[in-house]
């Protein structure tokens, strides 16, 4: 699958990428460390071809420990980081931690709101808010902010 990443990711019907790392572990003949450090160039190889393929960001595989939740929260953290947009769950248990990680803070989200205001007062033009600069991929990070709220806001609703 790996070797394919480009190919699967470019094929018809295909909507998402998602690691099935336990999977990969086994057929590959790994033993990771509780980190899974030796999984972050597969991780990123995941994330590139998406991204090559135009796919939604790619799905992280599960955390197996359904009892604590800070393992849960900071691999939830690692593959938001790396470039996933999502995670699978084993449990209930961890679905508020993903969904937690995954949402942006209201601080996040009132920053954004402040470089999509500053962006269009500067129409679209490179300006300064707060001492830093905000250009258009500061702009297009902003509005994934405020979409990845709006999800969180629908998750949230009776």
């Amino acid at each position: 699958g790996l070797d394919a990443a480009d190919a699967l990711a470019r094929a018809p019907q295909v909507a998402r990428l998602a690691f099935g790392h336990l999977d990969f572990q086994v057929d590959a003949g790994m033993q990771c460390a509780p980190d899974e450090a030796e999984l972050l160039p597969v991780r990123m190889a995941l994330v590139l071809a998406s991204r090559r393929g135009a796919l939604a960001q790619p799905i992280d595989g599960v955390t197996v420990d359904t009892r604590d939740a800070a393992t849960t929260t900071a691999d939830t953290r690692r593959a938001q980081r790396m470039g996933f947009g999502a995670k699978l769950c084993i449990h209930p248990a961890q679905v508020a931690c993903v969904h937690a990680v995954f949402a942006p803070t209201p601080e996040a989200v009132e920053r954004a709101r402040q470089v999509v205001q500053a962006m269009e007062a500067a129409q679209g033009g490179v300006c300064v808010l707060d001492g830093r600069m905000v250009d258009a991929p500061v702009l297009h990070l902003a509005r994934q902010t405020l979409q990845r709220h709006a999800w969180a806001l629908q998750r949230s609703a009776p």
